[in-house]
C-alpha cells in the first residue's frame, strides 16, 4: 500500500505541474488531491448508486456523496424481470424486515403485496376480505 500512495502522490504533483504549466488557476495542494480524488471517483459512484443489490444503508451515503444533478434517476417499478414473470418483496413486509415475495401488486399504486396484505375486489367492485371467517356460518 505504501508503494501505491507513493505513485498516486506522484500522479497529484505531476498532475498540478501540468495544470499549471496550462495556465489554470489551481488551489492549495491539499486542496488540488482532493477535488483530483473526487474526479475519480465520481463515475465510480455514479455507477454503484444504480446497483438495485447494494444495501440500503450504502445507497443513501452515496446519494449524499454525489450531487443531485449527478445521480441518475430510479428504474420503474415494473422491471424487465417482473414483466418476465418474476417476483417480488411485498413493500408492507419490507418495511416490517420481513421477506415475502409475491406476484400480486396493487393496481392503482403498483405497490407488491403479499396474500397476508392483499384485499381483493370482485368483479362488481366490491371488496372481499382474505381470511373472513364471518361470512360463513
Amino acid at each position: 500500500m505504501v508503494v501505491f500512495y507513493a505513485i498516486l502522490n506522484v500522479a497529484g504533483i505531476n498532475s498540478q505541474v501540468i495544470s499549471l504549466g496550462n495556465g489554470q488557476n489551481v488551489p492549495a495542494r491539499r486542496l488540488f488531491l482532493r477535488q483530483l480524488g473526487d474526479q475519480l471517483v465520481r463515475d465510480q459512484l455514479i455507477m454503484r448508486v444504480q446497483l438495485s443489490n447494494l444495501p440500503r444503508t450504502m445507497t443513501s451515503r452515496l446519494r449524499e456523496l454525489l450531487p443531485n444533478d449527478q445521480i441518475p434517476p430510479r428504474a420503474s417499478s415494473n422491471s424487465a424481470a417482473t414483466d418476465a414473470g418474476g417476483r417480488k418483496r411485498c413493500g408492507l413486509c419490507l418495511e416490517n424486515k420481513t421477506k415475502r415475495y409475491t406476484k400480486y401488486s396493487c393496481k392503482e399504486c403498483g405497490q407488491y403485496l403479499c396474500l397476508q396484505h392483499c384485499a381483493f375486489s370482485g368483479a362488481d367492485g366490491c371488496n372481499v376480505g382474505v381470511g373472513n371467517e364471518s361470512d360463513s356460518g
